[in-house]
């Protein structure tokens, strides 16, 4: 629910505060990007009301349908924002490491 180009209004504005002009500042994409980013999840941000009002629902009366539709925002933003499984990573890791013993030893045959 954001169009970079339709929005930059908003958007404009967020960087506009943090002092940066984006009518006359250079900034690289990684940090435009970043920057972006924590301005769409800050609650005081102009793009962050601008699209909870876009994503609006009336909230159900069946207390249990609200609950299991907060449930999966919720989830879907901590597997969103989560960090990488560190399992996953020294697997990797160990993985190479054994690729790299089995190299050397092959290259002194």
């Amino acid at each position: 629910m954001f169009d970079i180009n339709l929005d930059y209004k908003y958007y404009y504005a967020d960087f506009y505060k943090l002092g940066i002009d984006l009518n006359k500042t250079y900034i690289d994409w990684w940090t435009f990007n970043s920057l972006l980013e924590s301005i769409m999840i800050d609650e005081n941000s102009t793009m962050y009301k601008v699209i909870s009002y876009r994503t609006y629902e009336k909230p159900s009366k069946n207390i249990k349908i609200q609950e299991e539709k907060e449930h999966k925002f919720r989830m879907s933003m901590k597997r969103k924002y989560a960090l990488p499984n560190m399992n996953d990573s020294e697997n990797a890791l160990e993985k190479l490491w054994s690729y790299v013993e089995k190299k050397a030893g092959e290259n002194k045959s």
